[in-house]
């Protein structure tokens, strides 16, 4: 029983984590407007919510970002709620606010925190009463967001912290076996089954990804961005693959050149995934460049005796996944954060 639940703490660990900096930073965001007399103590709180399971990765960057967005959105909402006096509809005005800020969130993660905080405080100064059109109490709600967001960055950043390169490594090394699982489903051409596998796995592997450059960047940490762009690299050579083999079914000589290619990749992958995770060097020995080369005869022989397959583009596909993953591994290996 002790070895299941020691078991179950080691999957679930960074989870744990998250729980606690949650939990924690919303009962202190409560006391902290319980003691300031706030009149609406769980704005701090849901602000305070929101960073810290936003920065459960350790990266750090979440509370800042949040902290920052919630600064230009406050402005914005701000200026918007003057703008109320002109007489422009509020549909108007909400678009006008809400439109130019999630383009800029679309990149930068500093202003996704900015269109939520801008209609915090519209909200608040359009119904608000008193002087300034309502803008004290847009104000008080700008306050109660930052106190909440500086209450979450404590609990985060000095409290629980994290290593967030480790945690980076962790998400890496946990696409390595979608990868793997992506190139076995590309080689199946003719298989409508695999083709929805893979567009499936495909989809939430993006995110997956999305996710992983975004906390990168934030990061700044040296080698991680380019890592994660090794990363992007190595997984559009495999869509490509996909493409490149077309819907068509695939001769058997080619189908039986390419499996000692999807075994060595994967295998190459599994490394990559022990490497991230525990720090053990990958084999010299390992790699896929023999399968590749021997795969890249076979295709060639084959589409000089028929000319009318088109098979340019797989060669240099495999060439290119070859020189994908063993740059991958140069680049994991001079990553930080190496586990101890």
């Amino acid at each position: 029983m002790k070895a299941r639940l020691l078991a179950f703490y080691r999957t679930h660990q960074a989870s744990f984590l998250i729980a606690l900096r949650v939990g924690l930073s919303a009962s202190l965001a409560y006391l902290a407007g319980s003691l300031l007399h706030l009149h609406e103590t769980f704005w701090p709180v849901l602000s305070a919510v929101i960073v810290a399971r936003g920065g459960a990765q350790g990266a750090g960057g979440s509370a800042k970002d949040r902290l920052a967005g919630t600064l230009v959105g406050a402005v914005v909402g701000l200026v918007t709620a003057l703008l109320l006096r002109l007489g422009l509809p509020q549909w108007v005005l909400l678009f006008l606010a809400m439109a130019p800020m999630a383009f800029l969130s679309a990149d930068k993660p500093a202003f996704r925190a900015a269109p939520v905080a801008a209609m915090i405080v519209l909200s608040a100064a359009s119904t608000g009463k008193g002087e300034y059109y309502g803008a004290g109490v847009a104000l008080m709600r700008v306050l109660d967001v930052g106190l909440g967001t500086l209450v979450a960055m404590f609990v985060t950043q000095i409290l629980l912290p994290s290593n967030a390169v480790k945690v980076m490594r962790l998400d890496a090394a946990a696409l390595t076996g979608p990868f793997g699982t992506l190139l076995a489903l590309a080689v199946r051409p003719g298989d409508e089954e695999s083709r929805g596998k893979f567009i499936r796995l495909n989809a939430k592997t993006r995110r997956d990804m999305r996710d992983l450059v975004a906390a990168a960047r934030q990061l700044g940490a040296k080698g991680t961005d380019e890592f994660t762009q090794a990363l992007l690299r190595t997984h559009g050579t495999i869509v490509f693959m996909m493409r490149a083999l077309g819907g068509a079914p695939m001769a058997d000589d080619i189908g039986t050149a390419l499996r000692p290619v999807v075994g060595a990749a994967r295998a190459q992958l599994d490394h990559l995934r022990v490497l991230l995770t525990d720090g053990t060097p990958v084999p010299d020995e390992s790699g896929c460049g023999r399968a590749v080369e021997a795969a890249r005869e076979t295709i060639t022989r084959h589409a000089a005796d028929n000319p009318a397959v088109h098979l340019e583009a797989l060669p240099f596909l495999l060439e290119t996944l070859r020189d994908d993953l063993d740059e991958l591994i140069a680049l994991a290996a001079a990553l930080p954060g190496k586990p101890q």
